[in-house]
């Protein structure tokens, strides 16, 4: 029989202290990693919940997610995360290409871990239901017992060999036979007390119940960025009007899709690629902290950094009012932070920002403080609310500074060149600015666009050659009657500065809202209303999708 797989990542909340409880088992009871408390989980609701994520198979593409709430007078509100995608291992995240209930265990090829496969659970009477696939198996052995203790097997006395029974009540076992005191270590440690992390499991769909849908499409783009194998990852809103994270070809096929916290009033969801293949997601508005995903599957991996504590020494990795934000190619991040640079390493710790104490790297002080001296910058105090940002500020080195932090961008290119963008310098007629600094913080080239009026939207690429490609949204008139958008390539030294692509009118409203530069030079441009085209490193069209040819026809 064929089936369709679906990801399942699944929560509810412990009635008795209201902490987050994890659902990684089709299982009628777990406990609460909290205080212990009991959670019921009936195969009524259980059937409701695999029911909607049936209905809801039939209507999204292969790779997209949507969300899903049930509510249970017993149980509370259950939240699902679901995702049509294939299985993987959740060690190696190896593609698991066959999946059949009746095997009761698969073994990844890969790695070579043991993965649960069962049938459907007894008093679940959903018809579509065809397996479920690497449930966590501790839930699976807790939903048998009384309580949550399990007893392992039976482990070895460090002192003298003695067999012990251990039931996880405690890390320190004492030996009946020697009187000596064992420690646990920690893999034993954790199978007694398994995770409360939410893990994604797995339930296969009869393939007649779920239709590969062919042609995807997207509410809007936040932001994009070019990754390997000709992929665009893309931070936006998907059809079901949720946040998501999502990886496609530049013909809008769609690979996967993660959903990313709900509980976000503004959008700004900003997204860079690291160097071992992962992806940064932050909200440019609300968060102090980071998050890690699996650019391969999409899966979360953890949280970086967070609020900074008042009495930190040094930088700490704090993402709030963060306007801009680039990845080095050794792993380290570059922050925009309130008009100052600051540079963290891969696990968020502050570091030089040219790479040794000097005139403009030599202070490395905690980017917050308490606010006590009216003397201090009135914008940054705004901005940190009571709080002044100490380190880089632009204007030490170029005078690619603005007076407004949104208009500001940073890029840094393969070889670790930091370029800065400005489209609204304090003399505004002189129009967008570009600055190119080296690794050790010495300036490259100065470039001025010669702008109408402050531009609204700024991005920076690059290339592997060194080319720097930058979008821009200007106005013609003060009025902003009138949009012109570019796209602008300038050579690696600086010297050559060419308008490659050009929009008019209000076309650059619906065609150019974010793009993407690959290694090779090809430039991709994400619209409105799913307008996505494809140009060549002269700004040469090669190919556009159906939204952005209709869009095309109504204008000409």
């Amino acid at each position: 029989m064929k089936t369709i797989n679906i990801q399942l990542e699944i929560t509810t909340r412990c009635k008795t202290c209201g902490d987050a409880v994890a659902l990684n088992a089709a299982v009628n009871k777990v406990w609460c990693p909290k205080c212990n408390g009991q959670v019921a989980i009936s195969s009524k609701l259980w059937t409701l919940l695999f029911n909607e994520v049936a209905e809801t198979a039939k209507n999204i593409h292969l790779g997209e997610a949507r969300r899903i709430s049930v509510n249970d007078n017993k149980t509370g509100t259950v939240r699902l995360v679901m995702r049509k995608n294939s299985a993987f291992c959740p060690e190696c995240k190896e593609i698991i290409s066959s999946i059949l209930a009746d095997n009761n265990k698969i073994v990844c090829k890969n790695c070579n871990t043991s993965l649960t496969v069962r049938n459907k659970s007894d008093g679940i009477s959903s018809k579509q239901l065809a397996y479920f696939f690497s449930e966590d198996k501790y839930q699976l052995e807790e939903a048998k017992q009384k309580s949550n203790i399990q007893k392992t097997e039976e482990i070895d006395c460090n002192n003298c060999g003695g067999s012990l029974d251990v039931d996880g009540s405690a890390r320190l076992v004492d030996c009946p036979y020697c009187q000596s005191k064992n420690m646990l270590s920690d893999q034993v440690w954790h199978r007694l007390h398994p995770s409360a992390k939410v893990r994604i499991w797995n339930i296969g769909l009869k393939s007649e119940t779920a239709k590969d849908i062919k042609v995807w499409t997207f509410n809007s783009v936040e932001d994009v960025c070019y990754g390997k194998e000709n992929t665009l990852y893309c931070t936006g809103k998907n059809e079901g009007d949720d946040f998501a994270l999502w990886a496609m070809t530049p013909k809008a096929e769609l690979k996967w899709m993660t959903l990313l916290p709900d509980n976000s009033t503004w959008g700004e969801y900003k997204i860079a690629l690291l160097p071992n293949n992962q992806l940064l997601v932050w909200n440019k508005a609300e968060t102090h902290h980071a998050c890690i995903y699996d650019a391969k599957t999409g899966e979360f991996i953890k949280k970086i950094g967070g609020l900074e504590p008042l009495n930190a020494k040094k930088h700490h990795f704090d993402l709030y009012h963060c306007n801009s934000l680039a990845t080095d190619p050794d792993g380290t991040i570059i922050c925009l932070i309130a008009l100052r640079i600051l540079r963290y390493s891969k696990d968020g710790e502050g570091i030089y920002t040219w790479g040794k104490p000097s005139f403009f790297g030599k202070k490395l002080k905690a980017l917050y403080k308490n606010r006590k001296d009216k003397k201090k910058d009135i914008s940054t105090d705004f901005l940190r609310k009571g709080r002044w940002a100490y380190a880089h500020k632009i204007k030490n080195r170029s005078l690619t500074y603005s007076i407004i932090p949104g208009e500001c961008s940073v890029h840094i290119g393969n070889d670790s060149s930091l370029y800065i963008l400005n489209s609204m310098p304090f003399n505004i007629k002189r129009g967008g600015l570009l600055a190119k600094f080296n690794r050790k913080g010495k300036i490259i080239y100065k470039v001025d666009f010669g702008a109408y009026d402050p531009v609204n939207q700024i991005n920076i690429r690059t290339d592997e050659q060194g080319f720097a490609y930058i979008l821009l949204n200007d106005s013609k008139t003060s009025q902003h009657f009138e949009e012109n958008g570019r796209i602008i390539r300038v050579s690696p030294d600086g010297k050559e500065v060419k308008v490659i692509v050009e929009g008019s009118n209000s076309q650059i409203s619906a065609m150019f809202q974010k793009f993407a530069v690959s290694e090779d030079g090809n430039i991709y441009t994400i619209g409105i209303d799913d307008q996505i085209r494809h140009y060549d490193r002269n700004g040469e069209q090669i190919w556009r999708s159906k939204s952005a040819q209709e869009f095309d026809n109504e204008r000409n």
